[in-house]
Order: structure tokens, then sequence, then C-alpha cells
């Protein structure tokens, strides 16, 4: 008998592994460059390449028995594609901002495996009246840090970003 050949749904609190999440980063930011020399309009390089990035990313990861839900890998490409530029904006080189995204993304990954989604943080905002509308957001991370000053950006209640 061979091997299940269904891949394994990770689970909230599960992290995605580092090579995929590598991989997908690698494909969505080359794509995205082709599609800006090209002359795409800026939401159509995005769209176009976030899901030709997720669809390369899910091939990959069922070859080694990952799947992971279709909203959380969408929101990882879309945190990726901000987080890049966000840095560009502050005056980072293209591959040292990328650089960052990734490592913000891994480290968001990283927390993911350590924080229970049920349990709040007493950082965020739903830690007031101990409820938690859904799982670990992919910026996680930033609750991580242990002095708040650190802090780059946050996602706002409207899906947007804020310093």
């Amino acid at each position: 008998m061979g091997a299940d050949p269904t891949p394994r749904r990770r689970r909230a609190d599960e992290s995605i592994p580092a090579e995929l999440v590598g991989a997908l980063a690698d494909r969505l930011y080359a794509r995205t460059d082709e599609l800006d020399r090209h002359g795409a309009p800026e939401p159509v390089a995005r769209a176009t390449a976030t899901r030709e990035a997720t669809a390369a990313f899910r091939m990959a990861a069922a070859a080694r028995g990952v799947a992971v839900d279709e909203e959380r890998l969408a929101r990882l490409a879309e945190d990726l594609l901000d987080l890049d530029g966000e840095y560009r904006g502050d005056g980072h080189a293209p591959e040292q901002a990328r650089a960052r995204a990734v490592l913000e993304a891994l480290q968001a990954e990283r927390v993911r495996a350590e924080t229970d989604p049920r349990e709040p943080v007493a950082s965020h905002p739903a830690a007031a009246n101990r409820q938690r509308a859904r799982p670990a957001p992919a910026w996680a991370w930033e609750r991580a840090r242990p002095d708040p000053a650190q802090q780059r950006t946050a996602r706002t209640a409207g899906g947007g970003w804020e310093r």
C-alpha cells in the first residue's frame, strides 16, 4: 500500500514550512516584477501574481503532503506584498525590503505555532472581552515583541495598515 495521497491540512496553530513560505515569496515577487516591467497596473499585477504564486504554492505543498487554507494563503501573499512595499517606502533597496518581508512572514509563522489561537493576548483588542473571532493573524509576530515602540505597523479593523 502507498502513502495517503491527500495532503494534511495545516491547522490555524501550525506554521507553514519555511521552504514553502520562501518559495511563495520568490514566485510572488518574480511575477510581480515581470508584470510591472510589462506595464500592468499595480492592482492587476498584484492579483495575477498572487493567484499564480498561490497556485504554485499549492502544488509544491501538496507534493510535501501539506495543505493550507485558501484564505490564510491569500492573506500571507498579501502581507508579503504589503510589507515589501512598506520597506521600499522606508527607503530600503528592493532585495533588502523583500528579505525583511520574508523574515517577518517567517516570524509570524513561528509565533503561530507557539501561540494558542483560542487564548487572546492582552495587547489584542479582543482581549478586553476575552473573545477571538478567528485564528491568530499573519502579523501576530508583532505582539511577541517586548517593546511596543518597536512595532512598525499594525493591521486595522478595516484590513489596512497603520503606523
